[in-house]
């Protein structure tokens, strides 16, 4: 009598049928014990943040050599201009730890200085031999000039024979004057200030008005003219001048300023 042998198609189907139910036991166990499958290592990469990725140090302006403390900094600038603070409160803020405000530089490494810096985008400024940079400084309270860091020079005619000579943070433009003292304006994540400089650069704060005539390009008179200077600490810093009218709110009358241009 012959043996009847399985076909080896059968044997297969019944080694199959044993696999699958192991594999059924293995994973309904698993489920009961709440056995967690190992996390892909891209799950635990560190959400990169806009911050994060604007520059590698938070709180520095995009594409700037900037440390990681003067990235602190700005953040904590920015962070104590969210609520909602008087003008006393800020005043006191900047004279003690300064506010970020543009400025132009010679420095071409900034070691443990709390700045900013870029090159400019003035061609002039980029030649070997006249080393410029755009940067953003944090002074407490005044504008001080020194030999490799300064801010733009701007006059006030008031009358012929009284021309006052005042600092400015780099391409800012006064809106109306309050005496004798400057006022522009700061704006800083949606939020406006107004900035007011005497001829010796104290900083203080006001509430901005609108004055009775806003500021309008003129000639030049030649005695303002006169004033000008290409060159600032021994570096051709400016291409050219503008001027324009500016109304004293005080006095209720317009006079005329002249603002150095860097490139056009």
């Amino acid at each position: 009598m012959k043996k009847i042998v399985p076909k080896q198609p059968f044997i297969s189907y019944i080694l199959l049928l044993i696999i699958s139910s192991i594999f059924i036991c293995v994973d309904i166990f698993g489920n009961s014990l709440n056995i967690e499958e190992p996390k892909s290592k891209a799950v635990d990469v560190e959400k990169l943040t806009l911050e994060t990725v604007m520059h590698e140090n938070p709180g520095c302006p995009e594409n700037s050599d900037c440390n990681q403390a003067t990235g602190k900094k700005f953040s904590k600038w920015y962070q104590f201009l969210k609520s909602s603070k008087n003008n006393t409160e800020i005043e006191n803020y900047i004279k003690s730890e300064g506010m970020p405000a543009p400025a132009w530089s010679t420095i071409e490494k900034y070691h443990d200085q709390e700045m900013a810096f870029w090159d400019s985008r003035c061609l002039a400024h980029r030649q070997k031999n006249n080393k410029i940079y755009e940067a953003i400084l944090f002074p407490k309270g005044v504008l001080q000039d020194s030999n490799e860091l300064f801010w733009d020079d701007l006059f006030v005619m008031l009358s012929p024979d009284n021309i006052t000579k005042y600092q400015i943070p780099r391409n800012e433009r006064p809106i109306y004057l309050d005496g004798i003292q400057i006022v522009y304006i700061k704006e800083e994540n949606d939020r406006y200030l107004g900035i007011k400089l005497d001829a010796q650069g104290n900083i203080s704060i006001t509430d901005l008005i609108t004055p009775a005539e806003l500021p309008q390009l003129v000639d030049c008179p030649d005695l303002l003219k006169n004033q000008f200077k290409a060159e600032k600490n021994n570096k051709k810093l400016y291409h050219s001048y503008q001027c324009q009218t500016i109304w004293n709110i005080q006095s209720k009358k317009s006079a005329i300023i002249m603002y150095y241009l860097a490139c056009i």
